[in-house]
């Protein structure tokens, strides 16, 4: 009687499934993703408000100095760890939106250089310059 119902319990299949968070799910809502996001984003809002009044005042350009130290989250993630990861999302939303991007790396801070055309394009100025050559009545430009 003992073996059968010995056999009885190896045979029960319970459904644990919902009882434990999966660790991607983890992993995706962790405070270490969180803090890289808002600390990226603190800084893209700094530093839209440096383009804007560069911009403003006739200016290509910016440098702006990023912020060298994070909030820590626990003791297995370094300071260096969040600065890549924070550095890299910036360098990354910058590019994506057409910035040139320089890094001036130092031993106290770190320099991002920023810059944008607001000149016509090469191409553009080449464009304009043969319509205006279709225009001409014999007189050179």
């Amino acid at each position: 009687m003992r073996s059968n119902q010995k056999e009885d319990i190896h045979n029960i299949t319970m459904d644990y499934q919902g009882i434990l968070s999966s660790a991607s799910r983890l992993k995706k809502n962790s405070l270490y993703k969180v803090t890289i996001a808002e600390s990226t984003r603190e800084i893209l809002l700094q530093l839209n408000s440096a383009i804007s009044k560069a911009h403003d005042a006739g200016l290509s350009r910016v440098e702006f100095r990023l912020p060298i130290n994070f909030p820590q989250i626990d003791e297995s993630i370094t300071n260096a760890e969040l600065q890549t990861a924070i550095y890299f999302n910036v360098v990354a939303e910058l590019e994506k939106k057409e910035y040139g991007v320089r890094l001036q790396f130092a031993k106290t801070y770190t320099l991002l250089k920023v810059s944008w055309t607001v000149r016509a394009e090469i191409s553009e100025l080449e464009r304009m310059k043969a319509k205006l050559m279709s225009l001409r009545d014999g007189n050179s430009l």
